[in-house]
């Protein structure tokens, strides 16, 4: 009984360990969602439209 009993809490925690990582995983993935569209899009954006007088300004010169 004491063998079985092993087992079974090994196998309780190796779930307890994945369903944490999981869980984790998906506040990872939630997280950089949530940064991708309100941090790092609107930068490109922003780097972009701050490029483009600068290219327009180096066709004209050059």
């Amino acid at each position: 009984m004491g063998i079985i009993k092993r087992v079974l809490s090994f196998a309780f925690l190796i779930f307890l360990l994945r369903l944490i990582i999981k869980g984790f995983l998906i506040l990872v993935k939630a997280f950089w969602f949530v940064f991708y569209w309100l941090c790092w899009y609107p930068l490109f954006i922003a780097f972009y439209i701050g490029l483009y007088p600068l290219i327009w300004l180096y066709k004209r010169v050059f």
